[in-house]
């Protein structure tokens, strides 16, 4: 589902309106949008909604990479080649199966 507008002001009429019980989302790694993920995750829980975030649009969550130097940024690309490939070694990507189909609308959502 894509709102318009600005999710602080749109998710909480959302959650309301349709007693969302559930938001998931991608993480990102500019610094605006981590900001903009805790101001978001405030207010699902402040509203009784749960949060299921992933990596997705990386090869890797770069705060496991991080965490694989101690903390030390790579200043180099073959130190973020290696640390990477040692990385994905230890946790390989795990492909989704393709999707042969999607299930139909629910007779509600069909209606709008």
């Amino acid at each position: 589902m894509v709102l318009q507008g600005n999710p602080l002001e749109e998710l909480p009429r959302a959650f309301k309106a349709w007693n969302i019980k559930r938001l998931a989302f991608e993480t990102d790694t500019e610094p605006w949008t981590i900001k903009q993920e805790a101001e978001i995750r405030k207010i699902a829980e402040a509203s009784g909604v749960e949060v299921v975030t992933c990596v997705g649009h990386t090869l890797a969550d770069h705060k496991a990479l991080l965490r694989e130097t101690g903390g030390k940024p790579m200043t180099t690309f073959s130190t973020f080649c290696r640390v990477l490939e040692e990385h994905l070694q230890r946790h390989p990507l795990v492909l989704a199966e393709d999707v042969s189909s999607v299930p139909p609308l629910s007779a509600e959502a069909s209606k709008e």
